[in-house]
C-alpha cells in the first residue's frame, strides 16, 4: 500500500468514526487535565479550571521529550505563558513560549518567542530570540538534493528579532523592526559539499552576520492564537540587509505567511486548518545559513516528517492542511490528521521541479479548557524513510 493511499484511508476512517459526534448535540461538560488531576487528588485542593476564567495569566511548565530526524532524542521543558494585558473582551491574548532542549546529538537549543498585545490591541510586540549550539547535517542547495548528500557541520547561532506593530484598522497592523542572525564557530565546510561557485566563500567563513530592517504587515482575526477554531492570520515580512548594518553584501528577502481556520461543525470541535509559508530571496546573496530552508519558521514546526535543513535554496514554497477533531465529547482527548508539501527552487534555473510531501497523525490532550491549550503529540512521515515524533504545548499552527 502506498503512503498516499494510506493517508487517504486515515482521513476516511476518521470521518467515519467522528460522524456520530458531528450529528449529535454535545451536552457533555468540557474537561481538561486539571479536572482529571483534581478528581483523583486525595486533598481535592486543585481548583477546577472553571474558577480560573477571570484569571488573566495561565503559566505552564511541562517536561518535553522529542524525537526528530535532526535532533535524535531530545529532552527539556515546554514553557508557555498565556495572558491578557487588559480586558479580554477588547485585547488579544498575549503569549510567551520557550522549549529549551538538550539532544542526543549534543545540541543545545534555547528559543524564546513572544507576542504581546497592549490594551485594546493597539500595539503588538513580536519577538524571536534563540541560542543554538548546533552540530547538524546540511544537504547542499536546490530542491533536488539526496539524503546521501548530508554533511555534518558545527556552528553556534544567535538570533534576535524584534518588531513593533500598530493597529491601523480592525485586525490589521503595520510596523517595523530589526533582525540579527549571527553564526560563529562554523566548522565542517572544509569537507566536500556541492556548492555553486558564488557560494564558495562560505567554506572559508568561520562566522557570518545577517543584520537587517524588518517591515511588517499583519492581519489577525483569530480569537484564540494557541488553539484557533476560526478566523485568519496573515503576516508579510520584508527584510532589507544593507551593507551599512554590518553585512558583507546587501540582500533582501520576503516571507508571506497565511493561515485559515474553518469550523466544520457547530456541535462538536472539528476544524480544517490551512497554513502557507512562502520564503523568497529577492535580491543579493544571503549567507548560506540565512537562505530559505526547511524547518526554519518561527516555531520550527514546518514540514513534520523531515529534518531541519533538509532542503535549502533561494526560495521555498510550503503548504500544510490539518483536520482537527475531538475524540471524546468532553474535549479531553482529540486528534489531528495532517498533510504537507514543500518545494524549493532549482539553484541554477529558479524553477520548481521537485515536490516533497509529508503526512502524519497526532494526539491531543486538553491541558486547560479555558485557554484551549493542548498537549500535542505528532508523528510525521516524509520521503526517503524520513520520519519523526514531535511534541508541542499548543497547536502546531
Amino acid at each position: 500500500m502506498s503512503r498516499k493511499t494510506l493517508l487517504l484511508l486515515l482521513f476516511a476512517l476518521a470521518g467515519t468514526l467522528l460522524s456520530p459526534f458531528a450529528s449529535a448535540q454535545n451536552t457533555v461538560p468540557d474537561r481538561d487535565l486539571f479536572d482529571v488531576f483534581r478528581s483523583h487528588a486525595p486533598s481535592k485542593k486543585i481548583p477546577a479550571t472553571d474558577t480560573l476564567v477571570h484569571i488573566a495569566n495561565v503559566f505552564s511548565v511541562l517536561p518535553s521529550i522529542n524525537s526528530a530526524p535532526h535532533t535524535g532524542l531530545a529532552a527539556g521543558f515546554n514553557i508557555n505563558n498565556s495572558f491578557y494585558t487588559s480586558d479580554a473582551a477588547l485585547t488579544k491574548m498575549s503569549t510567551i513560549s520557550s522549549i529549551p532542549l538538550y539532544t542526543q546529538k549534543k545540541q543545545i537549543i534555547i528559543p524564546i518567542q513572544y507576542s504581546i498585545w497592549t490594551s485594546g490591541s493597539k500595539f503588538n510586540l513580536m519577538g524571536d530570540l534563540r541560542f543554538y549550539k548546533y552540530p547538524s547535517y546540511t544537504f547542499g542547495l536546490g530542491g533536488n538534493t539526496k539524503s546521501t548528500d548530508g554533511l555534518l557541520i558545527r556552528y553556534n547561532y544567535f538570533r534576535a528579532y524584534q518588531s513593533v506593530l500598530r493597529k491601523v484598522a480592525k485586525n490589521a497592523f503595520l510596523g517595523m523592526g530589526y533582525a540579527l542572525d549571527k553564526h560563529w564557530n562554523i566548522g565542517g565546510f572544509d569537507s566536500i559539499l556541492p556548492l555553486p561557485q558564488e557560494e564558495q566563500y562560505i567554506r572559508k567563513a568561520s562566522s557570518t552576520i545577517a543584520s537587517g530592517l524588518l517591515f511588517n504587515a499583519l492581519y489577525d482575526s483569530r480569537e484564540n492564537p494557541v488553539n484557533p477554531a476560526k478566523g485568519s492570520y496573515s503576516n508579510l515580512t520584508f527584510r532589507y540587509n544593507p551593507s551599512w548594518l554590518g553585512n558583507e553584501r546587501a540582500w533582501s528577502s520576503l516571507i508571506l505567511e497565511a493561515r485559515r481556520y474553518i469550523p466544520l461543525s457547530a456541535r462538536s470541535h472539528q476544524v480544517l486548518a490551512f497554513w502557507s509559508y512562502d520564503w523568497l530571496l529577492l535580491s543579493g546573496t544571503a549567507p548560506y545559513f540565512d537562505l530559505p530552508s526547511t524547518g526554519w519558521d518561527t516555531y520550527s514546526n514546518m514540514a513534520r516528517g523531515y529534518p531541519q535543513n533538509r532542503l535549502r535554496s533561494k526560495s521555498l514554497l510550503y503548504l500544510e492542511s490539518e483536520y482537527r477533531f475531538d475524540v471524546t465529547r468532553n474535549g479531553l482527548i482529540g486528534g489531528v490528521l495532517f498533510a504537507n508539501v514543500q518545494t524549493l527552487s532549482d539553484w541554477n534555473t529558479n524553477t520548481y521541479k521537485t515536490f516533497w510531501p509529508g503526512y502524519g497523525l497526532g494526539l491531543r490532550l486538553k491541558l486547560h479548557k479555558q485557554t484551549g491549550i493542548n498537549l500535542a503529540f505528532d508523528y510525521g512521515f516524509g520521503l526517503d524513510g524520513s520520519r519523526g515524533f514531535y511534541f508541542n504545548l499548543g497547536e502546531v499552527f
